[in-house]
């Protein structure tokens, strides 16, 4: 499926923070929920600075370049095809690709764009700090001196340690930013948007969509439930075929999203977003079979782990991580329905 394009609030936002960063050599950090289409705004973004003369590096963290600097600049490097052999050949061949002169009236332009941001260690923000230092003279008024600009996009959060859920905080780079964005959540209009751009020949279907998106809080699961929905059957997706894609992703995206049902409170959605998750709305019928499943969690996990009292470090990982996973949203369920929503008598622990 093609990928629809829309406008929305962040890639309108990530463009004019994208722009003035390239113009002053700026450093900006962009900050918001998964899912609300951080990485597509930047390719839209990215391709327009660089359709306009600005001189674009991009790269996308992850965890297994965001804590070594010689593997986070090679994977910068490597578009380009230059093979380093030490951190400073690579600190100094960056450089190279991103010196410009963005404050000479006809002066070249360059940003350096890091997608997934939030992966990044330290030690890497602190070498891209050092790097971006190289162009002070420039912004204390040297219009000869070369420097550019540097673009941080990521998730407000990320799962640290033990699977605890921590601030993207940037703390290295605090000093030196001259933009710092909270990026917002799709607003209902662009979910609209967004599902019709998904399903336009079928109001039912964006019906669906909307308030799935609207649940969710971010685009990812409009696009998610069409595509498994597309992969469940021959010929055009209907309503009730796109209703079962959306339970199948209840099970499938366990770690990615929390939205429980319409009792959970925007707050405790935001609170919880990201975290450990469960995409569908429950209907009521459904509500008391899910309560007393979270309740038996813990019971399954000591049962496991008496059968396993030796376990491998890994398993023992798994196990841990699925405790915490059942404590964390029964403790949600507590905050969060009403009481007798889930039905006292099979969850009598849960009110």
């Amino acid at each position: 499926m093609e990928k629809p394009i829309i406008e929305t609030g962040v890639a309108s936002t990530i463009r004019a923070a994208a722009r003035q960063i390239a113009d002053g050599a700026g450093l900006g950090l962009a900050r918001g929920p998964a899912g609300i289409g951080k990485s597509f705004a930047l390719d839209l973004v990215a391709t327009e600075l660089a359709a306009g003369g600005t001189e674009v590096v991009r790269v996308t963290a992850s965890p297994v370049i965001g804590g070594s600097a010689i593997a986070f600049m090679r994977a910068v490097l490597a578009p380009y095809r230059i093979d380093v052999r030490s951190t400073p050949d690579a600190f100094d061949a960056i450089w190279e690709l991103l010196r410009g002169h963005p404050f000479q009236r006809f002066g070249t332009r360059a940003v350096f764009i890091v997608d997934e941001a939030q992966e990044l260690k330290t030690v890497i923000l602190e070498t891209i700090r050092s790097l971006w230092d190289r162009g002070t003279d420039a912004r204390l008024g040297d219009e000869h001196a070369p420097a550019f600009g540097c673009l941080f996009v990521g998730n407000d959060t990320f799962m640290g340690k033990g699977g605890n859920v921590r601030t993207a905080a940037f703390r290295p780079l605090l000093s030196r930013v001259t933009h710092n964005i909270n990026l917002p959540r799709p607003s209902r209009t662009e979910l609209a948007d967004f599902a019709s751009s998904l399903a336009p020949e079928s109001a039912e279907l964006q019906a669906i969509l909307r308030d799935l998106g609207e649940s969710a809080g971010h685009f990812r699961a409009l696009a998610t439930a069409m595509r498994v929905a597309g992969g469940m059957g021959d010929g055009p997706i209907g309503p009730d075929r796109l209703r079962a894609a959306i339970k199948t992703m209840g099970g499938a995206v366990m770690a990615e999203m929390l939205t429980l049902n319409a009792y959970l409170t925007e707050e405790r959605r935001e609170a919880l977003q990201g975290r450990f998750a469960l995409c569908t709305p429950l209907s009521e019928a459904e509500l008391p079979v899910f309560g007393r499943a979270v309740e038996e969690l813990p019971e399954i996990v000591d049962a496991l782990r008496a059968e396993l009292p030796e376990a491998s470090p890994k398993v023992a990982e798994l196990l841990d991580a699925a405790a915490t996973a059942s404590t964390m949203i029964r403790g949600a369920l507590r905050r969060s329905f009403p009481a007798g929503a889930l039905g006292a008598a099979q969850t009598g622990r849960v009110q």
